[in-house]
């Protein structure tokens, strides 16, 4: 998607100007986009992700998740964690 290229030039251009370390952050839909920036093989020495829509994410790359943790909507995020993913 046009989105992950957008992270990866913006966090290329940083690196090009400034010392490290560089972290991706995004919130909601665009921790989304980090998250799957970050699966393509972005090189950031980190990641922030604050409320990422987790019910619409597929969480398999995580230890303990089986797959994808879609749920209906307003299903609240516990929810999600607990069946998406197991401790």
């Amino acid at each position: 998607m046009d989105e992950e290229k957008d992270v990866a030039a913006a966090l290329a251009f940083l690196q090009s100007r400034t010392p490290g370390p560089h972290y991706v952050a995004g919130y909601s839909f665009g921790a989304a986009v980090a998250g799957r920036a970050l699966l393509q093989g972005l090189a950031a020495d980190g990641a922030v992700f604050i409320a990422p829509p987790i019910a619409f994410m597929d969480l398999s790359f995580l230890p303990g998740c089986r797959g994808s943790g879609s749920l209906p909507w307003g299903t609240g995020t516990n929810s999600v964690r607990s069946r998406a993913c197991r401790p």
